[in-house]
């Protein structure tokens, strides 16, 4: 047979005991059941990229979100004061189950790129209560500079 305790909570914790006889012998058993109950974490969202990236080359800006549950993250463009979902196809995703990590693609970067304000957006909802609804973000400013190549000069000898 099977204990099977539905809507555990935590006060379910505790010592338990199995009894079973037949004609021949009978036995008992105990065991401790410690019943863990996940607690609603909001969500953090934390940008972890370098705000540098070089012109003409691809840049990856990365964001964290942690929280319980996982958090849905977003990434968007923030432009003469207008903020922008950006495409979901730019953006690599993956998941393990207490965070989420989003990596922004930027391919190509130009100088129209310098000075933009790239925002990482987290949500995610209340365990017990659907109603309640976390949400932060977490910002970076690309500076796109320009590769410079080294020289080395020797002044002349006289």
């Amino acid at each position: 047979r099977i204990l099977e305790v539905k809507n555990t909570m935590r006060a379910d914790s505790g010592m338990y005991q199995c009894f079973a006889a037949t004609v021949y012998s009978k036995e008992q058993s105990t065991f401790a059941v410690t019943v863990s109950a996940l607690d609603s974490v909001p969500v953090k969202v934390t940008v972890t990229s370098d705000e540098y990236g070089l012109l003409g080359e691809n840049a990856q800006l990365s964001c964290v979100g942690q929280g319980n549950p996982v958090p849905s993250v977003t990434w968007h463009r923030k432009e003469a004061n207008t903020v922008n979902a950006i495409a979901i196809d730019n953006v690599v995703y993956k998941e393990t189950f207490i965070e989420i990590l989003a990596m922004l693609n930027i391919a190509n970067l130009s100088m129209a790129e310098d000075g933009i304000e790239y925002i990482c957006k987290g949500v995610n909802t209340d365990l017990y209560e659907s109603s309640i609804i976390y949400q932060a973000d977490s910002s970076i400013i690309l500076q796109v500079v320009q590769a410079i190549e080294p020289s080395i000069s020797c002044p002349a000898r006289v």
